[in-house]
């Protein structure tokens, strides 16, 4: 099923925030940086920590912090990225259930095709199965318990995501008014 309509009118437990970092003076040395690490690393692989990643992790701690309360963090943040194109793609169905209690997708570049982005994100809720098509710069925030995959790029340009993680004692509600309402 293809979600068309903001992820909070779809019953998803997830919050999308497009324009999240303005990263536009730093993006192509960023994405530079990043597909020189996957040279050594492979399409998926922990981040280098640099000043322009530290403050995306930053921003989306504060918001998470803001949304759920004061966070009891146990484990230090760990930044990993994905990047894949036609020649540099493995489907992998996950969740994050044994290494974080809210996770986070940041979108850095997303391919196109005739003006079109391409490289959804797949979730599974409620044993359906949903795919969305995020924004350069959005922000997807959601439960450790999400299963969820991406589609295809069948593009040469690759589609690079930066997967945030919070673990944190916190019993974290993630039911549609508790998203919605803050």
């Amino acid at each position: 099923m293809k979600v068309n309509i903001p992820f909070r009118f779809s019953g998803l437990p997830l919050i999308s925030i497009k324009n999240f970092f303005n990263i536009s003076k730093h993006k192509e040395d960023l994405l530079n940086e990043i597909l020189e690490q996957m040279n050594n690393g492979g399409r998926q692989f922990k981040l280098k920590s640099n000043k322009v990643l530290s403050k995306v992790y930053q921003n989306f701690l504060e918001y998470s912090q803001n949304r759920f309360g004061k966070l009891d963090i146990i484990k230090e943040p760990e930044m990993w990225a994905l990047c894949t194109n036609k020649d540099n793609w493995k489907s992998v169905v996950h969740n994050h259930i044994e290494t974080s209690t809210i996770n986070a997708v940041y979108y850095l570049n997303i391919p196109q095709i005739d003006y079109k982005n391409v490289g959804d994100i797949k979730l599974l809720h409620e044993n359906k199965w949903y795919n969305y098509m995020p924004s350069e710069n959005e922000l997807i925030i959601f439960p450790n318990y999400l299963t969820h995959d991406t589609e295809y790029n069948k593009t040469d340009d690759f589609r690079v995501s930066i997967n945030m993680e919070i673990k944190c004692n916190n019993d974290i509600v993630w039911n549609l008014w508790s998203i919605m309402i803050k």
